[in-house]
């Protein structure tokens, strides 16, 4: 692998990119024009678990699952909205997983794969799996 420091990206953010990223971003040559697919898994929420209020059995899981899906979007739409102003294209927020994709420049994905929140980045294409 190429040494994230000669192709222009930082070591801590390179650390991030998962290996099948890193090949795509050694093959790009230093152009920052290219727009990759990534998916961002972020870090977990230091918040608590949400309250049921009272609510029991299926209601209180359809209860939870709605305040925690509320609380992924406003813990993630700073991010969301600085992707945007990047130039992102088809940004999905998956509260489950705890995952933003997005179609962005390398400039774009190194600059969110410095922030703290983001544990790893992954290239969104299909790869093989053999087994």
């Amino acid at each position: 692998m190429r040494d994230p420091v000669a192709i222009g990206i930082d070591p801590a953010v390179w650390a991030k990119f998962e290996p099948g990223l890193q090949r795509a971003v050694a093959s790009l040559h230093g152009d920052s024009t290219i727009v990759l697919p990534v998916v961002f898994a972020l870090a977990e929420s230091a918040a608590p678990p949400a309250a049921t209020g009272g609510a029991v059995g299926r209601e209180a899981r359809q209860q939870q699952a709605q305040e925690r899906q509320a609380a992924f979007a406003a813990e993630t739409e700073p991010l969301v909205r600085e992707m945007e102003q990047m130039g992102a294209q088809e940004i999905q927020i998956f509260w489950l997983n705890r995952t933003l994709s997005a179609r962005l420049t390398l400039p774009a994905i190194q600059a969110l794969g410095r922030r703290d929140a983001v544990k790893q980045i992954v290239l969104a294409v299909r790869q093989k799996v053999g087994f």
